[in-house]
């Protein structure tokens, strides 16, 4: 009988991971029951709703696509999506994913969420960089369009007696930039592009904007960023055709593992890209390789500094997103490499 030691056990695990991913995608009802996320942070109580019954949410615990998630007084919780984005919500807030859809090697798909009471915090993703309308946040008053940007969303209760109505706030990045959101409700439609810019839609669908003040934002809204998990790290690998890790990647790797052991319920995805030399195909299928032997060599290493295993993907990006730009049929060094996300 051949026994495996736990770092084989943690790849043959990897690579049946990836074996259920591709075959979950070839099957358009399987992708609706695949899990969209993870919880990451948890305050109080906050329950998830899922096929007709509930249970408490657990860090760690999976989200999929139709949940509808619900906070207790003084609770609130964090999420992250698989292409990135990460969700937080308040106290008494009610949260249902209508809708998610991703393709890893396109990073392209859509996220349709609605708020029905409470407070929302969102860090874009992937996916609101992918093409416009790709992400979209409903609540009983406006429908939010959004492209590649932080905001914060407060939903009054409709069914209340002194509804009056919801608004957005339009967050600048760590950097200070800002993306833009396009509010459209029955009273028209505002397109939002400044920091700290305020849209506020009342129970009538009036809909009218402003910039708020800074301070009295974030004072307001502390607790609800507090609830934000850690946003995804990326980090860049070069390696040997074994997937060996190069020497000038031996401090990227140290910084990974260290990384690793801070975050709650950690996942990695193993991105595997190529130079343009070839066909499209051709190179979907080397980065696939690429990426799955360093994933191999990474699980050892991930055993061997004591973490327990991390739940890991793996996917095959090509020629797309080139780290530096060149022609078709060129060979770049510089572009045959794996990208590691931490989530």
């Amino acid at each position: 009988m051949c026994l495996l030691n736990r770092a084989q056990l943690f790849a043959v695990k990897l690579l049946l991971s990836c074996a259920v991913l591709v075959f979950a995608a070839a099957s358009t009802s399987a992708l609706a029951q695949s899990e969209v996320g993870l919880f990451k942070t948890l305050a109080g109580v906050v329950q998830v709703q899922r096929a007709g019954a509930s249970a408490e949410a657990q860090v760690g615990a999976p989200v999929y696509a139709a949940d509808v998630i619900v906070s207790g007084a003084e609770s609130s919780f964090g999420i992250t999506l698989q292409d990135n984005t990460v969700l937080s919500g308040g106290a008494e807030s009610e949260v249902r994913l209508d809708n998610f859809r991703f393709d890893r090697r396109r990073r392209a798909g859509n996220l349709q969420a609605t708020i029905n009471r409470g407070s929302l915090a969102a860090v874009s993703g992937h996916l609101s960089k992918s093409a416009p309308d790709s992400m979209r946040f409903k609540t009983a008053t406006m429908t939010l369009g959004v492209r590649g940007t932080e905001f914060l969303i407060e939903v009054g209760d409709s069914g209340a007696a002194d509804y009056a109505g919801d608004n957005v706030v339009l967050l600048p990045d760590l950097g200070g930039g800002v993306g833009n959101i396009l509010v459209e409700a029955d009273g028209g439609s505002v397109e939002m592009s400044q920091p700290y810019e305020i849209v506020e839609v009342d129970a009538a669908g009036k809909i009218s904007s402003f910039i708020g003040d800074k301070l009295a934002i974030i004072g307001r809204f502390c607790g609800l960023l507090d609830a934000l998990p850690p946003r995804s790290k990326i980090y860049l690998f070069y390696t040997d055709d074994d997937g060996a890790v190069a020497a000038e990647s031996l401090g990227m790797l140290k910084a990974l593992l260290s990384d690793i052991k801070l975050r709650k319920a950690p996942e990695l995805e193993i991105a595997g890209y190529t130079d343009t030399v070839g066909s499209e195909p051709d190179n979907d299928a080397e980065s696939q390789r690429r990426a799955e032997r360093f994933a191999l060599k990474l699980a050892a290493e991930i055993e061997q500094a004591g973490i327990e295993a991390v739940s890991t993907e793996v996917i095959g990006r090509g020629e797309r997103s080139l780290l530096v730009a060149t022609a078709d049929e060129v060979a770049e060094a510089r572009n045959r490499r794996i990208e590691v996300i931490l989530r």
